[in-house]
């Protein structure tokens, strides 16, 4: 496999750490693992009240859970790693935990000035409409777990009932953050209950259950089926700056690819879980084989 890994920064120190982190990005470069990405833990979660939000919980009198960093340290902490030529990946369930990461990246941006940015918001639970344009404008990826817009995830009715219904009609607004522009990349959130990206790209379609159990959940946030394959595939390669060597199938690129039994084009979108990968190459070379198929 191919690995970005991402250094995890401690909440409760300043940009002092940066340097650590620096001379760990140097020790560990290799020709498939890199480690110039951060990790910044915003928030927590939405169900349990301790993400950010701008206003407070459905039932709870002033309880708007906390940011992990200060706005001010955050914007110090953004500030020095966007200069240093880090990937900053935070995570950001609530609204206001999504409002403080695009202010740290405005900021940044407004200091350091035109540079090589491939910065990311992770699950971007719930988002203030507000906020929705500033993806695109600042050039921030928004990275959605897909699998999560289903009702029978664990955390879907709880998260529903803490927000209230004025506010969950913007929980993982995918379609909303694409349609002005925002750049859109998924991934599994792993350990998740699939791993499998042709469930979440189902889910991503439908925002229903995999078995179609359920009616959909904001269904006014499906994408269509090019948008979530480009972001399991070049979107994400070019958030991880690895666009010029894969994510797409092209003369002169490695040759990373999977092969299904199925055209997904031609498949019904409430069956995407039943298409099967039956071949993955890295470099051109297998990686996983299905027994089934004959490979030469």
């Amino acid at each position: 496999m191919r690995v970005v890994a991402a250094q995890r920064i401690d909440p409760g120190r300043g940009e002092e750490q940066i340097g650590a982190l620096l001379a760990r990005r140097e020790r560990v470069r290799g020709r498939r693992v890199r480690s110039d990405a951060i990790k910044i833990f915003l928030d927590g979660e939405i169900d349990k009240h301790t993400a950010a939000v701008l206003d407070p919980y459905e039932g709870a009198a002033g309880v708007r859970g906390n940011l992990l960093i200060k706005p001010e340290a955050l914007n110090a902490l953004v500030r020095r790693a966007d200069a240093d030529g880090f990937l900053i990946h935070m995570h950001a369930m609530g609204d206001r935990a999504v409002r403080a990461g695009l202010d740290a990246i405005e900021q940044a941006i407004r200091v350091n000035g035109a540079r090589d940015r491939r910065h990311q918001l992770a699950h971007v639970g719930v988002v203030s409409p507000d906020d929705l344009g500033r993806f695109g404008r600042l050039g921030v990826a928004a990275n959605f777990q897909p699998l999560w817009a289903q009702r029978n995830d664990a955390a879907s009715g709880p998260t529903e009932a803490a927000l209230g219904p004025e506010r969950s009609r913007w929980i993982l607004p995918m379609a909303s953050i694409a349609a002005t522009g925002g750049r859109i990349i998924a991934s599994s959130d792993w350990p998740s209950p699939s791993m499998n990206p042709l469930d979440a790209m189902q889910v991503a379609l439908t925002r229903r259950p995999l078995d179609g159990s359920k009616p959909a959940q904001q269904p006014e946030e499906r994408l269509g089926l090019p948008a979530i394959l480009a972001a399991y595939t070049i979107e994400a390669a070019w958030a991880a700056r690895e666009e010029e060597i894969d994510g797409s199938i092209a003369i002169g690129k490695a040759a990373d690819l999977a092969v299904l039994d199925g055209n997904l084009f031609e498949t019904d979108p409430g069956k995407l879980h039943d298409v099967r990968v039956l071949l993955t190459l890295l470099d051109g070379e297998p990686v996983y084989r299905d027994p089934s198929f004959a490979w030469h």
